[in-house]
This record gives C-alpha cells, structure tokens and sequence, in this order.
C-alpha cells in the first residue's frame, strides 16, 4: 500500500537541518490516559513526532550528544492539564504554528500540542520563568470523602494555621528509609472553597513544586496513597504575571 510505504520510508530517513537554529516553546495537553504518561515516555513521544515529521532537532555538543529538549515542571500521574510546556532547538525554516501542524498527526490525541511560539534569546528557560502553579478540584470527585461543609471548615482551618507540616517516609532503592518533611503553608499561595470545587496555587520556584495530592489529602484529613482522585491543573504564573 502506497500510504503505508511512504509512512515507512519517512520513519527510515533522518530529518536533515533545513534552515537555522531557533528555540520555540510548545503548550500540549495530558489528558485522558496521557495523564499517566511519565516525563520520560513524553520526552520519546515528541522526539518520535520531529522525527517523523521531517523536523531536525538540534544537539548538544556533550560526549553522549542529546537533543536540546527542555520539559516543563514534572506533573504528578493522575493530574490532567491543558497547560503544560515544552521547549525545544529545531533547524527548520518554519514557523511554530507550522511546526505544532507537521508534529501533531504524529502525537497520541490525549498529548496534542496547542500552540507555541519562538523563544527569544535572553527570555528565561521554562523553570526559570515559572513562579507557580493553580489547580482545581472537582466536588463531583470528592463524593464520599467529606462534604462541602467539611472541605470548607479545613480549607479554613488549613489557612488559619501558621504551619502545617507534613512528615513522609520511603524507602530508596539501596533499601534504606529516606524522611522528609515540608511545611505546606510555605508551598501554598492560595486556597479557596468554590461552588464548582477547591481551587488552589503553589509556590514553584524555579519551576518545582510540591505536589498538589499534599493539599487535597490535608483538605480530606487522610493519605490517599495509591487512590488517585483526578485533580486538573488549570494554569501557571510566570514572573512577568508579577
């Protein structure tokens, strides 16, 4: 089948630099099963998808080259978004738009890109830029955990302490236990009981913060550990925000 031969012989021929050097920032989404796509899987995805699209990626120069491929804060599995970012070097004559078009009949419908744009030079790297990080919580997900009323008494609660310190312990894989505790008031920059569900900020600088499951589980007084309650990132602050 022709399709299919031609399909073939673009996976077997190397994309080739087709114009200078450029920077662009891409906006893709994790939704559906993509929202347990690790970091890892989702750097291979989009490799995958330049290449097949025809795209050169630019290299560095180290002893074991690697592709100048930069993701955005890692979102924990199980939390969807339509915000997440990547930025990426490319040696192509076309434009972000352009580029979002060739890449995405090669990206799996739960990552699609939305947008990008050129980066540029001297605008700060994705975690340089990134000041924090909002999320949501449906009620319609909470149901048989605590009400309304409750969430907001511990929202109330959660806002009103000077500290909220939470302790955690796992095991590292040379067996030994690794402790650890973070202040959650310090993490948390906003919190607010809404009528469609709990929306909250966390503190990211330098693009890291702490997972958003620490607030839910203060919110519902317990530790979810492997149920995993969907949470929806809805958005990020950038220094320029202020």
């Amino acid at each position: 089948d022709k399709p299919i031969a031609e399909a073939q012989k673009s996976l077997d021929t190397k994309p080739v630099p087709s114009g200078p050097p450029k920077t662009v920032r891409f906006q893709y989404q994790k939704v559906d099963e993509g929202i347990y796509v690790s970091t890892l899987d989702l750097q291979k995805i989009f490799l995958r998808a330049f290449a097949r699209a025809g795209i050169y990626v630019t290299y560095d120069n180290g002893f074991r080259p690697k592709p100048k491929l930069a993701m955005g804060p890692a979102l924990p599995l199980g939390v969807e978004s339509r915000c997440e970012l990547f930025d990426i070097t490319v040696e192509t004559t076309l434009s972000a738009e352009e580029i979002r078009e060739r890449i995405n009949p090669f990206v799996p419908p739960h990552l699609q890109v939305l947008t990008g744009a050129a980066v540029e030079k001297g605008d700060p790297n994705i975690t340089g830029t990134i000041r924090g990080l909002s999320f949501r919580v449906d009620f319609a997900n909470l149901a048989g955990y605590k009400t309304r009323d409750e969430l907001v008494n511990n929202a109330a609660r959660l806002q009103a302490a000077d500290s909220y310190v939470i302790k955690r312990e796992r095991k590292a894989r040379n067996g030994k236990i690794k402790r650890s505790a973070i202040d959650l008031k310090t993490s948390m920059e906003a919190l607010s009981v809404l009528d469609n569900g709990i929306h909250f900020t966390m503190a990211a600088p330098n693009g890291q913060s702490a997972s958003p499951y620490l607030v839910l589980e203060a919110l519902l007084e317990k530790t979810l550990g492997n149920e995993m309650i969907p949470i929806q990132k809805t958005g990020f602050h950038t220094l320029r925000d202020g």
